[in-house]
C-alpha cells in the first residue's frame, strides 16, 4: 500500500473516532443550554435529549457526566419541587403524580419529614386549604350543599384529598364553616 493510502486509512479511522466526541460535545452544550433555564431530572433530560434525536450512548455518557458534575440531581430536584408544591398548597396526590411525570419517586416518608422540618403538620396543611377554600366559596350565596360539594372538589384538585372515605374527615370543619357564615349573618 502506498503512503497515501494508509494516510487517508489513518484520516478515516480518526474520522471515526471524533464523531462520536463531536456527538457527545453536541449533546453536552445542548443539555447545558436546557439546565440554563430550569432544572431536569435525569427522567426529563433523557428524553429531552432523545426527542432532539441525539444518539443514545451520547446520551448515557452525557447523562453520567452530569451526574458527575451534580449539575442533575434527582433528590435536589425533588426537595425544591416538594417546597414550591406544598407552598402553594398542593397536596400529597397532586405531588405524587407531579413526580411520577418527571420520573421521580415520591414518599409519604420524605412528605411528611418535609412538614416535620417546617413544623407544620398535614394536617394544619389541609385545614388552611380548607379554610382558604372555605372564605373563596362562602362569599358566594349557595346551599350547604353547593357549598360543600365545592371545597371538597378544590381539595381533591389540590391533591389533598383522593378517596371518600377522607371527606368525613374534614366534613365537621366544613360545618363550623358555614355555621360561622350564618352566625356572620352572610346568608
Amino acid at each position: 500500500m502506498s503512503e497515501m493510502s494508509e494516510r487517508n486509512i489513518e484520516l478515516g479511522q480518526e474520522a471515526e473516532n471524533s464523531a462520536p466526541l463531536l456527538t457527545f460535545n453536541d449533546t453536552l452544550k445542548f443539555s447545558v443550554k436546557l439546565l440554563k433555564k430550569r432544572d431536569f431530572s435525569v427522567h426529563d433530560m433523557r428524553q429531552a435529549l432523545m426527542r432532539a434525536g441525539h444518539d443514545e450512548n451520547c446520551i448515557s455518557e452525557v447523562i453520567e457526566h452530569l451526574l458527575h458534575l451534580r449539575y442533575l440531581d434527582d433528590e435536589r430536584l425533588a426537595a425544591n419541587l416538594l417546597k414550591k408544591y406544598t407552598s402553594r398548597g398542593k397536596g400529597p396526590h397532586y405531588i405524587e403524580i407531579e413526580f411520577a411525570k418527571r420520573g421521580l419517586v415520591f414518599s409519604m416518608d420524605a412528605y411528611r419529614k418535609f412538614f416535620d422540618d417546617q413544623e407544620i403538620s398535614s394536617t394544619d396543611q389541609i385545614m388552611g386549604a380548607i379554610e382558604r377554600a372555605g372564605r373563596k366559596y362562602l362569599r358566594q350565596n349557595q346551599s350547604w350543599y353547593d357549598f360543600e360539594r365545592k371545597v371538597l372538589f378544590y381539595l381533591f384538585r389540590q391533591g389533598l384529598i383522593r378517596e371518600a372515605s377522607e371527606i368525613s374527615l374534614y366534613k365537621s370543619s366544613l360545618r363550623q364553616l358555614w355555621n360561622s357564615k350564618q352566625i356572620d349573618g352572610s346568608n
